[in-house]
């Protein structure tokens, strides 16, 4: 029987980080156990029945509900109590639900419990749980038909087999687990290693889900060589890994889905299980090893200086502080160029590359510098340009989009995922308008066209890149990006047409700030006053300006950082029709915003764009001549001439 609770629940340490929540976990033990002389567990970690670190933890508030039969499966659903558990339970109708109970990862909070405490009510309910699970399992149908709602859902099959795995391995280890009750389980693994086996149950392709249904096989093989056909299942897993790896990263090592959230997601997944077959003997191709540190490059140039992801693509907010912190402390270890970033400047190697771009993703990564420490290190900017194809159903219709992070915030954002289901939104947070680029006609790009990536170029403290779509049809559009020095950024748009068109130069402000306008200067300001972003126009007099908060027809002005949750935030729209327009816009951040900073530029007969900024009481001058061909050529000049 199922019923559902609405009582405020203990959630305990569920949402810290792993070392943080284990290190008050140690404190904070029920019913005075801290205060017992409890040995020290055995370890958790590192062992060959685990291979993902997060099965081998847990919440001590999540194992005493299901002591009580109270399934808390995350802030996402109300606590359920189920007694008896009939295998059928669906109290929600929710995918996700059914994905978290039927791959039975909620039992590993009763492992990590007993072994932290030694208490044998933990041992003794999962061991009850599973004893449920493994007489009914015995008896249900194993398809075809699959039940894919339930035990047969590919990607719950493979955590579930993983939860067995490393249940019945470290229950066996400490000698707590009935010869009866074992013998049950492993023929429950083993019908598992048949099902995942078999090509309909693999999620093959760019598909981060097939990566732990491949591991998920050769953990089985790896830790059942019994079995008489372990043999081959490892070499199918290998061949299973080894595919998914040359499919969903490419070779500049960015997850395809072009999402700084997926690619986090699934490196953290291959880091650990290339850290396994290594210690265990599971032969992965050198590809996969090579495949995950360019995936680690890519991360440590994403992460904007405040340690969190820019919100490009089919993101949500993720920080340093939500990432697994064995996992990504081990990462830092072996790459000390990452440690530099993830650390905030604390520790590692300081990057010395301002300009990078991804060829192949077409992820272009722009900084005014590392900071000399952690007492700078926060306080540079950070820029990405999409100068990339379209590429996949999660992506974006953003090319030539940008973020900017910058004097210790974000200045302009990606507006995020809210959905993925069929409906407006999705329409509206995946299409160009959300992004902060040129839309033409009020319609969205094109998912196919021609895409160009200029020239990447950067000084002591400047960097530069260039791109260029025709996803319009009819239409060129190239655009320049230049961070001439920290909070302070450079954008020349060049939009030519055999024809009229309506082009519409878009910004997406955070959430919270409000927008001023005077003689030509737009302001950002947060809730105390303070100009965050100034941003002027230096070309298009003629330009119509408007700002947006939470439209809903047509939708714009909305921001999503988490999933299902959309808030009204300010856009500003600057609109030019003609044949062929420019803006040149100059964008400042923190003190600079607030000194309300001047450009004057002109574009001569060859096209050239020469630009004169006044930056803290002296003049830089810029030149930029043909954005993206091969004579494409970039200047820099502080003159030290006083601004008048």
């Amino acid at each position: 029987m199922v019923r559902r609770s609405t009582r405020d629940r203990v959630r305990g340490t569920r949402d810290l980080p792993s070392s943080a929540a284990a290190a008050l976990l140690g404190i904070l033990l029920v019913g005075g156990s801290a205060c017992s002389a409890v040995p020290d567990p055995p370890v958790l970690r590192d062992s060959k029945e685990a291979i993902y670190t997060f099965l081998s933890d847990g919440s001590i508030s999540t194992a005493n509900a299901l002591v009580e039969n109270c399934w808390d499966l995350g802030n996402r659903f109300p606590v359920v109590t189920i007694d008896p558990i009939t295998w059928t339970e669906d109290p929600f109708g929710d995918d996700y639900w059914r994905f978290l109970f039927y791959s039975l990862r909620p039992t590993s909070n009763l492992l990590w419990a007993y072994y932290k405490t030694g208490q044998p009510r933990y041992r003794d309910k999962l061991t009850s749980i599973l004893a449920s699970f493994v007489e009914y399992d015995e008896q249900r149908p194993t398809g075809p038909p699959y039940d894919r709602k339930t035990f047969d859902y590919k990607y719950g099959a493979a955590f579930r087999a993983m939860v067995l795995v490393n249940t019945v391995g470290k229950l066996q280890r400490i000698g707590q687990l009935s010869p009866e009750l074992r013998d049950r389980l492993v023929a429950a693994i083993e019908r598992l290693g048949t099902f995942l086996a078999q090509p309909v149950n693999f999620d093959s392709g760019y598909n981060h889900d097939g990566l732990t249904e491949a591991a998920a096989l050769a953990l089985i093989a790896a830790n059942y060589p019994q079995f008489p056909a372990s043999g081959a299942w490892q070499a199918i897993a290998v061949q299973r890994l080894s595919n998914l790896m040359a499919d969903t990263v490419d070779a500049d090592g960015v997850e395809v889905e072009n999402s700084p959230f997926y690619h986090f997601y699934v490196l953290g997944f291959a880091h650990q299980i290339a850290r396994w077959a290594d210690a265990y003997g599971v032969p992965l191709p050198e590809e996969f090893n090579g495949a995950v540190a360019r995936m680690i490059h890519y991360a440590t140039l994403i992460l904007q200086p405040d340690g969190e992801i820019p919100l490009l693509g089919s993101s949500v907010r993720l920080g340093v502080e939500n990432l697994d912190a064995v996992v990504y402390g081990r990462i830092a270890q072996e790459f000390p160029e990452f440690e530099y970033v993830y650390s905030g400047g604390r520790g590692g190697a300081r990057p010395s590359n301002l300009a990078v771009l991804f060829p192949i993703s077409g992820l272009a990564v722009l900084r005014s510098g590392f900071g000399t420490g952690p007492a700078d290190f926060g306080a540079e900017t950070h820029v990405t340009f999409n100068v990339g194809p379209y590429r996949s159903s999660r992506g974006h219709l953003d090319v030539l989009g940008i973020t900017i992070y910058s004097a210790g915030a974000r200045v302009f954002t990606d507006s995020g995922v809210f959905t993925y289901s069929a409906g407006p939104e999705i329409d509206y947070f995946s299409g160009t308008s959300a992004h902060n680029t040129v839309t033409v006609d009020d319609s969205s790009q094109l998912t196919t066209g021609m895409v160009s990536s200029g020239h990447s170029m950067s000084g002591a403290s400047w960097s530069y890149q260039s791109g260029m779509h025709g996803l319009y049809a009819g239409v060129t559009h190239r655009r320049s990006v230049m961070i001439l020095h920290r909070d302070l950024v450079l954008v020349f748009d060049d939009l030519e047409s055999g024809s009229v068109h309506e082009y519409r130069q878009v910004w997406h402000l955070p959430e919270g700030l409000t927008v001023q306008e005077s003689e030509g200067l737009v302001e950002g300001l947060d809730p105390s006053g303070t100009g965050r972003v100034a941003l002027r126009q230096a070309l298009g007099a003629g330009s119509a300006f408007r700002t947006v908060t939470g439209e809903t027809v047509p939708m714009q002005g909305w921001v999503s950082d988490t999933y299902g949750v959309m808030r009204p935030a300010s856009v500003l729209e600057y609109t030019q029709v003609g044949t062929r327009v420019q803006f040149v816009t100059l964008i400042a951040s923190g003190a600079k915003a607030n000194a309300a900073p001047g450009i004057v530029a002109s574009i001569d007969a060859q096209g050239i764009l020469q630009a004169t900024i006044c930056d803290a009481g002296s003049l830089i001058e810029v030149a930029i001549a043909n954005p993206v061909d091969p004579e494409e050529v970039v200047t820099l000049q502080r003159s030290g001439v006083p601004c008048r």
